[in-house]
């Protein structure tokens, strides 16, 4: 037989040709032979909104490959693959028949056989609930914290949507969505059997899996003798990106361990937590990465060991992507320069003042007391005073004085604590490569954890940067020795140190929104010369303080476009902004309940040499609550809550009103969300930064001086902080039905009639039914009974504009007052909206007023 050289050089060439090629055509069907199709949706199910929109929701399938979507036909129109496992539409008919189906597809384009549904559209009726119910809780396991505390955990399961009942000793205590439950009434040494019984959304219930739990015993204590740790159990990874990806593992009943981890042989980082999160990684890549513990007295466990591979993530990863390079941050940023574990260190100040003069012209005689009496941030005098600074990782250098000290802060000013701002001297010795420590007292903030705990959460989340963060116990000596002045958090500044940390150019524009709305009103306040200098520098950083940088054409730029009536926001949100950065920023402030950051507490970064701009979060010591929904009257406060609620908090910002317009976009973000919470921002995670931070900081708001600044400290609130994340998610997905509310328009005087008019509301999560408004006049900001003279109800939608005319007979000479309040077809007792305007007037907020007189 001859060598197959070339088809033309051997007389057999053809025979052997057919005969490879047969033999790899049988190989490839027999390769693909043996995948095996995936496995069909799963408990697919549906849910009617209104006459016209509808979602039908599935279980993750299943396949021996990955999953990559799932192919969804609605009766007989294929409406392409989705990378989701929910279909909504607000096209439907009523009295309609739908069939929706659904197939499962895998990375080598196997198929599934089809699941499908029925409905009919408009019929709100309960859904059938045949078939058995859903499978029992697996890994139930407990955790006790104290004599009267402790926590049960348990895995995520694959079936949609399951609530959790949870019984002690019998006695049902909880109905919940989580993956987690925190008892804080326990008695001490008492045994306690725990049941958890899993609820489907068709109301079928598992049956119960059950734990004991000791409060004499479950406490762990630290090893004294005898071989060193276990290897770190249940090792595994999620990839999040191309570039991004996390460890996890599960919790010793070993006290006190630190972890090293290792990537491919390189040790990255010596941690005290359960799980890792590298965003420093190269798409395509495998990588493996080692996990050891080192128990309190130095001994090492043997490593575990797991694999992950960048192309493609896992299946079930966030859909948060890596977005631009241009915020990507280095690996082990919140880790390095003393940052982790988490802790408190001690901080020194000693003041080098002589009392004297103190003014705007001369400072040589300023002291610690003006500095503390300095309350007016907006005034000519900032009082600036030398001092030495020293603290547990910055040795005294043996100077008379170091740095300088002053104020920092808005309302805090006033509050009997203060915040201090800390300016080393020198530009070149620094402390943790930082030339500020911003050390804030947060005194409205009982916790004292707040700002930390969201900190150091959004530092794991993909696309969006963060800050790192310390506890500082401060003591200042002015004179008569050291004196303790509690607990603050140092957050970083975000200037040329911060860029120059992560790696990014140090020139970038900084903006950190002062009372910033995206509108034309800020767009005169920030206009520019021809070189990028502020016209008006004062006027400037009212609106926005300029943290860094010197030309800021492209954010004069960016607002024209934005406010340009005759660009789409769609183009300028592409050509300005990040989607993914955007998109992480709203997720993460939804998920963590800021509700405080539409005109402040975000901060602007524009890379050097590029026009885009990426939101930076800042200042949430008033975050991490609960999105509860309002009540529902109209009492000023009332009204307030609702204006300030979900998604009605776009009406008085720009460009998050013109992101929340997007189409799809609450799909988009209810996705994000639930990702987050898988992936990141579990219950578990939760309960541990929570913890570690109330222990943290326990001791120091029981003791003076911060115990008589702060009586309302209570680790028991931890179960809240705990629950939020999940609670807001639930939020999310069943009450931010509450509508963008309508803007009015200045009324105009047509003679015969006044015309009032209003931009129309909005509903981002499409299941309102259509909407109609009702115009309320009255001469009084808080509509009295008395003071109405106008109430017209049942005012139709319009496209553009709402207007409505009323007679000029009606409204004499005087001040008046109006408002607009949207009802959606769909519950319009409950979901209702008051208009996006707010009048301020006598120190008083009324909320959806417009204020006008009559000649």
């Amino acid at each position: 037989m001859c060598k197959i050289l070339s088809v033309r050089r051997c007389p057999d060439a053809a025979f052997h040709s057919r005969t490879v090629l047969t033999g790899m055509l049988w190989l490839l069907l027999s390769v693909s032979a043996l995948a095996a199709n995936p496995s069909p949706p799963g408990a697919l199910r549906y849910k009617v909104y209104s006459s016209t929109a509808a979602e039908v929701f599935w279980n993750s399938a299943t396949d021996d490959g990955r999953v990559v979507g799932y192919e969804v036909r609605i009766n007989s129109n294929n409406l392409g693959i989705r990378d989701a496992s929910s279909y909504f539409t607000n096209t439907l008919v009523s009295g309609q028949s739908y069939t929706v189906t659904v197939t499962s597809i895998d990375n080598q384009g196997n198929r599934s056989a089809p699941a499908s549904v029925s409905f009919i559209g408009g019929d709100r009726s309960t859904p059938s609930t045949t078939g058995s119910g859903p499978a029992a809780p697996a890994g139930l396991r407990s955790r006790v914290y104290s004599s009267s505390s402790g926590e049960l955990f348990w895995n995520q399961s694959s079936t949609f949507g399951l609530k959790h009942e949870i019984s002690r000793n019998g006695r049902v205590v909880a109905s919940i969505a989580g993956l987690s439950y925190y008892d804080k009434t326990l008695v001490k040494d008492t045994l306690y059997t725990y049941a958890v019984t899993a609820i489907d959304p068709q109301g079928r219930r598992s049956s119960a899996a059950t734990v004991t739990l000791n409060t004499g015993t479950g406490v762990s204590v630290p090893p004294t003798s005898g071989n060193g740790p276990v290897a770190p159990a249940g090792l595994r990874s999620t990839v999040y990106s191309s570039t991004s990806a996390e460890l996890f593992w599960n919790q010793s009943s070993t006290f006190g361990l630190r972890h090293e981890i290792s990537r491919n042989g390189t040790v990255l980082a010596n941690i005290a937590g359960l799980s890792y999160y590298d965003k420093s990684l190269v798409r395509g890549t495998l990588y493996t990465y080692s996990v050891t513990a080192i128990d309190p007295q130095g001994r090492r466990s043997i490593a575990s060991s797991v694999m992950l591979n960048t192309p493609g993530g896992s299946t079930g990863g966030p859909v948060v992507s890596d977005g631009s390079a241009l915020i990507r941050e280095p690996a082990n940023l919140y880790q390095g320069d003393g940052y982790s574990p988490v802790d408190v260190i001690r901080v020194d100040i000693r003041t080098v003042t002589t009392k004297g003069t103190c003014t705007v012209e001369d400072q040589s005689g300023c002291t610690l007391a003006d500095v503390l009496a300095d309350i007016d941030g907006n005034d000519e005098l900032t009082v600036d005073i030398p001092i030495h600074f020293s603290s547990d990782d910055f040795a005294d250098d043996g100077t008379l004085s170091n740095a300088e000290l002053r104020l920092r802060g808005g309302g805090s000013r006033f509050a009997p604590q203060k915040s201090f701002r800390i300016k080393l001297d020198s530009k070149d010795v620094l402390w943790r490569n930082e030339r500020y420590l911003q050390l804030n007292k947060h005194p409205f903030d009982s916790h004292r954890i707040r700002n930390k705990l969201a900190m150091d959460l959004m530092s794991r989340i993909p696309n969006l940067p963060s800050m790192r963060t310390q506890f500082v116990n401060l003591w200042i000596d002015d004179g008569a020795g050291a004196v303790d002045y509690g607990l603050f958090t140092h957050v970083e500044r975000v200037n040329e140190h911060y860029l120059g940390k992560r790696q990014w150019k140090d020139t970038g524009n900084i903006y950190k929104a002062e009372d910033f709305r995206f509108d034309q009103g800020d767009l005169s306040d920030i206009l520019v010369d021809s070189a990028g200098k502020p016209l008006n520098l004062a006027r400037f950083e009212t609106t926005l303080s300029i943290e860094n940088g010197k030309d800021h054409r492209p954010l004069q730029a960016m607002l024209t476009a934005l406010n340009n009536p005759a660009r789409s926001f769609e183009s300028v949100l592409n050509q300005y902004f990040d989607r993914d950065n955007a998109l992480a920023w709203v997720a993460a402030n939804i998920l963590l309940k800021q509700a405080d950051a539409v005109r402040h507490n975000y901060i602007l970064y524009n890379p050097a040499g590029t026009e885009k701009f990426y939101f930076i979060p800042w200042d949430y010591d008033e975050a991490m609550g609960i999105w509860r929904e309002p009540p529902n009257d109209l009492s000023n406060d009332s009204l307030r809550q609702r204006y300030e609620y979900g998604y009605g908090l776009a009406a008085r910002n720009i460009f998050l009103e013109g992101f929340y317009r997007l189409p799809g976009i609450h799909a988009r973000i209810l996705q994000t969300v639930e990702s987050l919470r898988q992936n990141i921002v579990t219950d578990e995670l939760m309960a541990e930064m929570v913890t570690t931070n109330f222990n943290l900081v326990a001791p120091f708001q029981k003791r003076r001086p911060d115990s008589a600044h702060n009586p309302h400290f209570n680790t028991g609130s931890a179960a809240n902080l705990i629950s939020g994340p999940a609670q807001n998610t639930e939020a999310l997905r069943t009450r931010f039905r509450i509508p963008i509310g309508a803007n009015q328009q200045p009324p105009q005087n047509q003679g015969a009639t006044w015309r009032f008019s209003w931009i129309p509301a909005y509903d981002v999560t499409g299941t309102s039914g259509g909407m109609s408004y009702r115009l309320q006049v009255a001469r009084t900001p808080t509509f009295d009974s008395g003071a109405m003279v106008v109430d017209i109800g049942s005012i139709a939608n319009a496209a553009g504009l709402v207007s409505r005319n009323v007679d000029s007979s009606r409204l004499s000479s005087g001040e008046y007052y109006a408002r607009v309040i949207t009802y959606p077809a769909n519950e319009p007792d409950r979901f209702w909206q008051i208009s996006g305007n707010k009048l301020s007037t006598n120190s008083n907020n009324y909320y959806g007023v417009m204020k006008f007189r009559v000649p």
